[in-house]
């Protein structure tokens, strides 16, 4: 006959670690619900603004003014763009021609007044025949020298506080015509940029 004190204390243990199973479970259950509870978590935003500053183009500079296609339209003349020559407020702008006109001499020398065009304009003179030219700017003159290359017509007029040298192999009627363009260029060009001397 089975000994019944030995299943009664064994369902008793049973019992006893079913109670403390139980207990634990609630006690970490307990603690886990009140960790979670107590801990709160906080998401940062940043605000980042961006500020977007327009840039103007840069203006342009003097060589610029006059492109190969406008000596074209103007003169008839067939040109590379020009190369540059700076020396302190002078800028030296040459057309190299592929056709009879040859080269086209482009000059701006800036910071000028009447009485500096006057002596430049005595300067010149000592070497070349000068005819005054008015219409043409606050104060101009001419020059024509005959070669063998053909007859070249040099205008220099002065406007504002930018003097203007134009010589080519061109009639006098279309050397006129570019002198004038040149001028409407240069008055559309703020006093900054007048100043300006072409890229390098």
């Amino acid at each position: 006959m089975p000994d019944r004190r030995g299943v009664h204390v064994r369902v008793g243990v049973g019992i006893a670690c079913l109670a403390a199973g139980a207990t634990l479970i609630a006690a970490c259950s307990s603690g886990s619900s009140s960790k979670g509870s107590s801990t709160t978590l906080h998401r940062s935003t940043t605000t980042t603004t961006t500020t977007v500053v327009p840039v103007s183009a840069p203006p342009p500079t003097l060589c610029d003014l006059v492109l190969p296609r406008d000596l074209d339209r103007l003169l008839g003349a067939e040109s590379a763009p020009p190369t540059h020559a700076l020396s302190g407020a002078t800028a030296l702008c040459r057309y190299p021609g592929t056709n009879s006109l040859g080269v086209v001499v482009i000059r701006y020398r800036t910071g000028m007044d009447l009485a500096r065009f006057e002596a430049a304009k005595q300067s010149f003179a000592q070497g070349n025949l000068v005819q005054p030219l008015p219409g043409v700017g606050d104060a101009g003159y001419v020059s024509v020298l005959e070669s063998g290359t053909g007859v070249n017509r040099t205008v220099v007029a002065l406007d504002g506080h930018t003097e203007v040298f134009v010589s080519t192999l061109a009639d006098a009627a279309h050397t006129r015509q570019l002198m004038t363009f040149i001028r409407r260029r240069l008055a559309a060009l703020s006093p900054s940029a007048r100043s300006q001397t072409p890229r390098s």
